[in-house]
This record gives C-alpha cells, sequence and structure tokens, in this order.
C-alpha cells in the first residue's frame, strides 16, 4: 500500500499541472473533467503509477476509480461514497471499449500523450517537492 497522503500529493499537483499548462485544454477545473468522461484514463494512470493499486466502476460503469490499500481515490482526492462500486471486471472493460472506440483514433492518441505529458511533469513536481520539504 502506497501512503495515502503521498497518492493525494500526486493527484493535487495533477491537477495544478493541468491549471497552469493546459488551460486551454481544460474549460473546466481538471477534477471535473476527470471524474466526467475522461475518469478511465485517469484510473488507468493511477493504476500504472502506484503498486496494488485496483479500479473500481459503479453499478453502471459511468465512474470509474480506484483503490489503493484501504482508500479509494479519482481526480477529485479521496473517495468516501464507494459502497456502489465493485472491481472492474473483464465485462465492465468492453464497455469501456466501446466508449474508447466511439472517439476517433487521432483523438485516443492526443488524450494518452497529454496524459502522459501531465503525469511526466507532476512527477518531476513530486520528486521536487518530496527533495526539499518545507523547512520550519
Amino acid at each position: 500500500m502506497i501512503e495515502p497522503g503521498y497518492i493525494l500529493t500526486y493527484i493535487q499537483l495533477f491537477n495544478e499541472v493541468c491549471r497552469k499548462k493546459y488551460a486551454t485544454l481544460f474549460n473546466d477545473e481538471p477534477s471535473l473533467v476527470f471524474t466526467n468522461g475522461l475518469c478511465y484514463y485517469y484510473a488507468k494512470m493511477l493504476e500504472s503509477l502506484f503498486p496494488d493499486t485496483i479500479l473500481y466502476t459503479n453499478q453502471n460503469n459511468s465512474h470509474v476509480i480506484v483503490k489503493n490499500g484501504n482508500y479509494f481515490y479519482d481526480a477529485s482526492g479521496l473517495v468516501y461514497d464507494h459502497a456502489s462500486y465493485h472491481e472492474v471486471e473483464p465485462e465492465d472493460l468492453m464497455q469501456f471499449d466501446i466508449n474508447t472506440v466511439m472517439k476517433s483514433e487521432r483523438e485516443e492518441e492526443k488524450i494518452n500523450y497529454i496524459m502522459e505529458e501531465i503525469k511526466n511533469q507532476t512527477l518531476e513536481l513530486l520528486a521536487q517537492k518530496l527533495s526539499h520539504p518545507k523547512r520550519r
């Protein structure tokens, strides 16, 4: 299990990078964008970064969150209302794949490219933050 504060700091920094460097792309608050349409991409990114992370979805497959240890997360931070979520099953992925197929291949590449860029910039900021903790 990863320390919850570490994951929350990553989420906060990710949203800051989105706000500062990709403001024209995100007309809304980044956490709203990634909880209303791009949640699957966000969850897959968190899964790739943090070991032992498991994808969860709600009953109608309209939102994806992740679980790490005993905590649940999405782009807004900790998810407290997760009782109606279940671990993603192969048949759930078919629904996400259909949504992915409906996007053009070029759009899909663009989303993946931008997510990778934001992820890398966020990891750099996180490394800086961890190497230079606030002094008292």
